[in-house]
């Protein structure tokens, strides 16, 4: 039987993560989402996650983007980790933390693209490209 992957969808924006949900609708995985970093980082000690999609920058919260990726590399090494941001500029010394980086807008061509790699990297099968209704 094949592994369900789950993942964990971090961004402050609803419409943001809205967008990634109805991408993957269709895709046999379990979606979590959440808008605040705080909350976020409970449900990365509570649970376990194949993959995180996590924002950078979060308004009018103390914890952000880096904080989450942190935490997930301390608790869940194994996690693939992709960061989505506005800006084009990052510490490189995060990168080295990271498995994907992604640009908002996000190309949802790309996402697909880096979950395939991801699906690649640990020799199972690929995400499935969501029913077109």
């Amino acid at each position: 039987m094949e592994k369900i992957h789950r993942i964990l969808i971090v961004d402050d924006d609803k419409d943001q993560r809205l967008l990634f949900i109805n991408l993957l609708k269709g895709c046999d995985v379990i979606i979590d989402e959440v808008g605040d970093p705080l909350v976020a980082i409970e449900m990365i000690d509570q649970n376990s996650y194949d993959i995180a999609i996590v924002d950078l920058m979060f308004k009018f919260s103390i914890a952000d983007g880096v904080d989450i990726v942190k935490f997930i590399r301390k608790k869940a090494q194994q996690t693939f980790i992709i960061c989505c941001t506005g800006f084009s500029e990052i510490n490189s010394g995060f990168m080295n933390d990271i498995d994907a980086f992604l640009l908002k807008p996000v190309d949802f061509g790309n996402l697909r693209c880096t979950l395939n790699k991801f699906c690649t990297d640990k020799k199972i099968k690929y995400i499935n490209e969501p029913a077109i209704i």
